[in-house]
């Protein structure tokens, strides 16, 4: 029998190996993985389908922040760390797609492995994985990372479902699960992984800035200065530049996030030019105070990111540990005395629509009306703690739009009637006499609604006090919010609960009961329902697609009904102004402006030129524009002594009519010049200068001016280390007063004069004697966009370049403003429908240009 037993295994075993060897060899090398199908990017997929994997490396921006920060570890729970930097300082196992709903590549892990009921998941660790200081990224560093994350780490990392962790091999480690959940398999591998070694002999939970982890992510803190600011550093000898899931990410060289005191303050410090980049959240905002000079200018663009996420809830949460808000029907009557339509035309001229339920804008939100199918099946095992509405469908309460909304008004009174509360010489009271009163807990600096909830709670407070209620306002800062938060210290506060398309275990701490006693959770509106545990688990639970969308939509009705929240407007396109060189691709994910966005996929770029050479991203080009030769040649000339030798050159000349005339310049350029990448276009223009209605919507860097500006811009006044030719020329210029475009009455001004009044009256190193105000807008501005290249690389001492304007209007260009010459700005301008010649506007008159 022990014969015929192994006779018969072998052969099962054999047969077995034979049938799934293909399927076992997959498993084995499997690059990614999905909460539910295949990944859809293939095994050697080049980068991800919204990053752009010729993007130049380089630049420096700054982003802002409100409030301040205390630590540089953001996997504990003691401090306030800055919140990008969990993002940008550290790495997982595996990375996110953000064009899919939850799928995950490999980073740290070259490969994974799990069963079909996932109950266990196996990663393979990549030999070249380094930390940002060379050392290898090992089996230990996993373990020690996921045991300790997991123990006295952020609450975010509990390891309550996680039954053991392992070494399997030389690189490869399993984690084994103690619990039925689909979605185990991939939250782990989004866990960061920290270098044990750091911390031998340390208390990791003790750290703060002294001893931030090490991490083994492109990016490494450089300098900082607490509450003040933080910069970030790519790391020029980063393990991870050529995986596909890196190509085209983490671009910017440089990385800074300062701190401001409220939202008005960072603002101002944009339109200074102080930041690079910031996120507006309110539609009527965008449209009102999104029109300074830079943005009219095109130095600021408006760009707006659509997305298909869930909303998401933002808003005012009420604390159902405190037994003033236990009743649903007082919630109830909370919303429903909340004039949401006459505050949304007041804040957002009514643009804004209100979030009806916390997963709505996708296919995970609950429908209108009854339950029905597989929703009505997953909720009718909770029938009996189920609030109205849940079933048969809950709408928030729509008001009048006028300010006393008196309808409402009197259906939130009957509401407190209902739960036992009357109002007694104009105060509401309960069956004791206990008035109803309650705080509200207010941050200095909001940031879910910019600025405006301290104007949303004015208006709401005006509503209450027509039913007896008091409410009370307290401000606090950052720090002491997020600690009141953790211990639900507060009645009524600020609420904002981003939901993805894939929602998994976050929903446990957002929602779940143990989060009602236990300090520290996100479930700040206290639930404790059995309905949303029990839905939680059915969604995490699910076999596939189908009941997981059933489930989510149950729980969403669940949530709703349960009036935790009164909601405000949702954010259905992500609102980004930003300075012109920082660009994003094209092809934008579904989760739009969210994680893995801005920075991550986006690029500094200079110039237009700079985009038509690949791989000579990081040299200075230049685009020219002129009538003809006799006006170009002295700055193509200007380049060829030395000015940019330093160099490849991008040239693009724009000549109308060249002919054989252009093909002579290309062979002198290519002749006697230095390494110049030269494109000429024989197109011609509306009008010699170039300001073309075709060209203003490419973003490009343009120079339009004369040849007294050539020889100015590059040769800088110094006519002693220039050619004879240019000499010649400048001198040309100079003789032949307004001839040549020279303003009246400069004719006996030597060169450098005219130079140093000119050019560096806009220049951020110029004396103030030569501009009209000490501190002039357009001397802020040089200084701004002086910092930017210099921190890009594109910024040479040796040439002066304020002139360089980008021409956004095909009326007219723009040269330097505040001189003393033009008394705010000299303007080339043209009747485009008569004469289509181009004039010079100074003080002194206009003129026509020959």
């Amino acid at each position: 029998m022990r014969a015929i037993y192994f006779l018969c295994r072998s052969f099962f075993i054999a047969a077995t190996c034979g049938f799934f060897s293909v399927e076992y060899v997959d498993a084995e090398s499997r690059h990614g993985i999905s909460m539910y199908g295949e990944p859809a990017l293939p095994p050697d997929f080049v980068s991800l389908p919204y990053a752009n994997p010729d993007a130049p490396k380089g630049g420096a921006v700054v982003f802002g922040n409100i409030g301040a920060f205390d630590s540089l570890n953001p996997f504990i729970r003691k401090g306030n760390p800055p919140w990008q930097l969990r993002f940008l300082g550290y790495e997982s196992l595996m990375g996110r797609s953000w064009d899919e709903a939850f799928t995950l590549y490999g980073l740290l892990a070259e490969s994974v492995e799990t069963p079909e009921d996932r109950s266990w998941v196996e990663f393979t660790l990549r030999p070249e994985a380094r930390f940002s200081d060379g050392s290898p990224v090992t089996v230990a560093d996993v373990i020690w990372s996921y045991e300790t994350l997991g123990t006295i780490g952020h609450l975010r990392y509990l390891n309550k479902q996680l039954d053991s962790i392992e070494r399997t091999g030389e690189r490869t480690v399993r984690l084994t699960f103690n619990t039925d959940n689909r979605e185990l398999a991939l939250s782990v591998g989004l866990r960061p992984i920290l270098k044990k070694a750091q911390w031998d002999g340390v208390d990791f939970t003790a750290s703060g800035l002294d001893n931030p982890p090490i991490g083994s992510s492109p990016y490494v803190i450089s300098d900082f200065e607490s509450n003040r600011y933080l910069t970030l550093t790519r790391n020029p000898d980063y393990w991870g530049k050529d995986l596909p899931l890196r190509r085209g990410i983490h671009n910017f060289d440089e990385i800074k996030i300062e701190f401001y005191g409220d939202q008005t303050a960072l603002f101002e410090a944009f339109k200074g030019g102080a930041l690079s980049a910031v996120r507006e959240f309110n539609a009527e905002q965008w449209d009102r105070y999104y029109d300074f000079p830079a943005v009219q200018r095109g130095d600021i663009v408006k760009s707006e990111i659509p997305h298909q996420r869930p909303t998401g809830m933002t808003g005012f949460v009420m604390n159902t540990r405190h037994p003033i808000f236990a009743d649903w029907r007082v919630r109830e009557a909370m919303i429903t005395a909340f004039n949401f339509e006459y505050i949304n035309e007041a804040i957002n001229g009514g643009i804004q629509k209100r979030i009806p339920s916390y997963f709505s804008n996708s296919q995970l939100g609950m429908k209108p009306g009854p339950a029905t199918g597989l929703v009505g099946e997953f909720l009718a095992p909770y029938s009996a703690v189920l609030l109205p509405g849940t079933v048969d469908g809950y709408t928030y309460p729509v008001g009048d739009g006028t300010a006393r909304n008196r309808a409402n008004i009197r259906k939130a009174r009957a509401l407190l009637e209902d739960a036992g509360w009357t109002v007694e010489d104009g105060i509401l009271k309960d069956a004791d006499g206990a008035p109803f009163e309650f705080t509200v807990l207010l941050p200095q600096t909001d940031a879910f609604m910019q600025g405006n909830a301290g104007k949303i709670i004015d208006i709401y407070a005006q509503a209450l006090e027509r039913l007896g209620i008091s409410m009370r306002i307290d401000t606090v800062d950052n720090a002491q919010l997020e600690e009141r938060k953790a211990t639900y210290d507060f009645d009524m506060t600020t609420y904002r609960r981003a939901m993805s398309l894939s929602p998994g275990n976050e929903q446990y701490l957002y929602f779940g009961s143990e989060g009602v006693d236990a300090p520290g959770t996100r479930n700040l509106m206290g639930a404790n329902n059995p309905a949303i545990d029990g839905l939680i688990n059915t969604m995490l639970t699910a076999p596939d697609q189908q009941d997981f969308v059933a489930a989510t939509r149950a729980l969403d009705r669940v949530l709703t009904a349960g009036r935790y929240v009164i909601p405000v407007w949702q954010f259905d396109v992500g609102r980004i102004a930003h300075i012109e060189e920082m660009k994003y691709p094209e092809l934008l994910p579904i989760y739009g402006d969210l994680l893995g966005f801005m920075p991550d996929v986006w690029w500094y770029q200079t110039d237009w030129f700079a985009a038509q050479i690949p791989g000579q991203m990081n040299t200075r080009k230049l685009r020219i524009q002129g009538p003809g030769t006799a006006l170009v040649l002295p700055g193509i000339m200007g380049i060829m002594t030395g000015t940019l030798s330093g160099g490849n050159v991008g040239l693009a000349l724009f000549l109308p009519n060249a002919g054989a005339t252009g093909s002579a310049l290309y062979g002198l350029i290519t002749t006697l010049g230095p390494p110049i990448q030269v494109r000429i276009s024989t197109r011609r223009w509306a009008w010699p200068f170039g300001c073309e209605a075709r060209l203003k919507h490419q973003r490009q860097l343009r120079i339009a001016f004369r040849s007294w500006i050539w020889c100015a811009l590059l040769m800088r006044g110094d006519l002693g280390s220039a050619p004879p030719i240019v000499s010649q020329l400048c001198s040309g210029a100079r003789r032949s007063g307004t001839g040549t475009g020279w303003p009246p009455g400069t004719q006996s001004v030597t060169l450098k004069t005219r130079l140093a009044r000119m050019l560096y009256a806009g220049h951020p190193r110029a004396p103030a004697r030569h501009c009209n105000a000490k501190h002039s807008p357009w001397q802020t501005q040089m200084r701004a966009r002086r910092r930017r290249a210099i921190a890009s690389g594109a910024w040479r001492d040796d040439l002066s370049l304020p002139l360089i304007q980008r021409f956004r209007d095909d009326r007219w260009c723009v040269v330097p403003k505040t001189c003393p010459y033009s008394q705010g700005r000299w303007r080339i301008q043209s009747n485009r429908t008569r004469e289509h010649k181009p004039r010079i506007q100074t003080r002194y008159g206009a003129f026509n240009v020959p």
